[in-house]
């Protein structure tokens, strides 16, 4: 018996206790848990010092969202007129300067019959200026001769002036009615001066004053229109707004 006991005590292994981790350790005293940097940079762990900073607070409201208006073009008329056919429909993407409609007008006529008056009074005017210069050099050469006094001359030089001066209102009147017709009404110049003339040549075009979509189209064919009238209304679809109802005490 004693020597089973002798045994079993021979076979008996005490553990020893595990020693901590060298990454952390913990004070008995302050309850404080240590990691050494490597731990600290190994599991994310960021610190800095406490200061007052300003926390953004988020609000939720109900908005709607909508175009921009600052990228919306309420396409309008420049006359009154009839609309004659339509090439753009709402959903549809245009391009700047894009033809959406052509219309008929009688300032169609009204603006090329100005403009026939104001280059055939040009031409009359720029004769009338090679008739005073040549009036002018006969009353000098009959002055240098003594055959006309210094006051024939004067006057010759008068009437030149004065020739050159309407001449000159002739041709700014000219560039009116020519602008008037090419960049107010879009229509071509060159069918006056008896170019090739088209159909389209007697129709405005109603073109789209920026690239964008057409949300809205209140004309069709045959709609009687004035410059106060909307026909198209594009907007620009790549920045809309969201407009918000926030409660007033948020106002701050």
């Amino acid at each position: 018996v004693v020597t089973i006991l002798v045994a079993l005590t021979g076979c008996t292994k005490t553990t020893p206790p595990s020693a901590p981790a060298p990454s952390a350790t913990r004070s008995r005293e302050s309850n404080v848990v240590v990691l050494d940097p490597a731990t600290q940079q190994s599991a994310g762990i960021v610190t800095a010092e406490v200061a007052l900073a300003a926390v953004p607070e988020t609000i939720r409201a109900t908005a709607r969202l909508t175009n921009d208006e600052n990228q919306t073009w309420r396409v309008g008329s420049i006359a009154e007129g009839r609309i004659v056919s339509i090439f753009a429909n709402p959903g549809d993407s245009v391009k700047e300067d894009q033809i959406l409609a052509r219309m008929h007008s009688h300032q169609i006529h009204e603006s090329r019959a100005d403009y026939q008056r104001a280059v055939s009074d040009l031409a009359r005017k720029q004769t009338l200026v090679e008739f005073s210069k040549r009036l002018r050099d006969r009353a000098k050469r009959l002055y240098d001769l003594k055959a006309a006094s210094l006051e024939q001359v004067e006057r010759a030089e008068s009437d030149l002036k004065n020739a050159e001066t309407e001449a000159t209102i002739a041709k700014t009147e000219v560039e009116r009615a020519r602008s008037h017709i090419t960049e107010v009404l879009g229509l071509p110049i060159e069918e006056i001066q008896g170019g090739p003339k088209t159909e389209d040549d007697d129709l405005i075009p109603v073109r789209a004053p920026a690239a964008g979509v057409i949300l809205t189209r209140s004309v069709t064919p045959g709609t009687v229109v004035t410059p106060a009238t909307d026909q198209f209304l594009i907007t620009d679809l790549s920045h809309i707004w969201a407009i918000a109802e926030v409660p007033e005490e948020y106002l701050s």
